[in-house]
């Protein structure tokens, strides 16, 4: 099983193998809970990356995005 975390400093989402308490933020490097940060679970990595690539698109529609382009 597969937890999809949005990083609680940039907002991006990425993909924790659960039972994984934690995860770096692989945009900005931040410590991410799973527990508390967990947006959605999947079944395999293939699954999660398809939603992480979902809310991540989002964000860039959003807005959000630009704050990270250099």
């Amino acid at each position: 099983m597969h937890a999809i975390v949005q990083c609680p400093k940039c907002f991006r989402h990425t993909v924790a193998k659960l039972p994984q308490k934690t995860r770096q933020c692989p945009y900005c490097g931040a410590r991410i809970n799973v527990e508390k940060y967990t947006r959605a679970t999947a079944p395999d990595a293939i699954s999660a990356s398809e939603l992480v690539k979902k809310f991540n698109a989002k964000l860039a529609h959003q807005g959000i995005d630009k704050w990270f382009k250099k």
